[in-house]
């Protein structure tokens, strides 16, 4: 696979296969965020199901005042 890459970053120009892998780069690391970002919400529902199956159900749940 690693050889195909190669072959046909030389075959398109140089300068074509850096761009490339540049984009490649920046789709990676845009990811990263994503997976941070399912980590807090995992975390959130975690904590919620925690809650509910402590059986707090007599607590008030909290709103969002932030409008």
């Amino acid at each position: 696979m690693k050889d195909r890459v190669l072959a046909w970053m030389s075959l398109n120009g140089p300068s074509l296969g850096i761009v490339v892998l540049i984009v490649v780069t920046l789709i990676m690391l845009s990811g990263c965020n994503t997976v941070a970002g399912m980590g807090t919400d995992i975390t959130k529902s975690a904590e919620w199901t925690k809650d509910k199956m402590s059986g707090s159900k007599d607590q008030p749940t909290k709103k969002d005042t932030t409008k």
